[in-house]
């Protein structure tokens, strides 16, 4: 016998979908506020990075035969440090000390310098990478290039 009686669904039942991504976006504060972490976290390496950079390094070669400089440890290093102040909950996953807590909804990836060839030959075209995913989505973007003078960034749905 059919039932006149309709259970309530709850909102996340029925939109569902929806409620999922409207968390995976995050909202504008929270992502305004990471970008502004991004910005200062890219600030403080921009001068670290300058002042390495055409100067006497200490260069390694990683396992994957790529090169490695004691600037890029240190940079990577003080990210860390600085997401760990600030957003301990956060995962990171960096390309010279690995991941920390892969399973957070949010996590970092960091690129101290990237093109590290051109930064140890004093070639300008280099940059630090910072970016930033929440539940398997790219929330937002930063790349730094000091020695051109030039940054770039971009979060979810405002574009760059």
């Amino acid at each position: 016998m059919p039932s006149d009686h309709l259970e309530p669904i709850e909102p996340s039942q029925r939109f569902g979908a929806e409620v999922s991504a409207a968390r995976r976006r995050g909202s504008p504060d929270e992502l305004r506020q990471w970008l502004e972490l991004a910005q200062r976290m890219a600030d403080e390496t921009d001068t670290m990075a300058m002042a390495a950079f055409r100067r006497d390094l200490q260069i390694s070669t990683k396992p994957d035969r790529t090169l490695v400089t004691q600037a890029d440890r240190a940079i990577e290093e003080r990210l860390r440090a600085r997401l760990a102040d600030a957003v301990p909950s956060h995962g990171v996953v960096g390309e010279e000390f690995g991941t920390s807590d892969l399973e957070a909804p949010v996590r970092w990836y960091l690129d101290p310098i990237d093109a590290t060839n051109n930064f140890v030959r004093g070639i300008p075209i280099w940059g630090t990478l910072i970016a930033l995913e929440r539940d398997g989505e790219l929330q937002l973007g930063v790349m730094s290039a000091p020695a051109i003078g030039s940054r770039w960034w971009a979060t979810r749905g405002a574009g760059a």
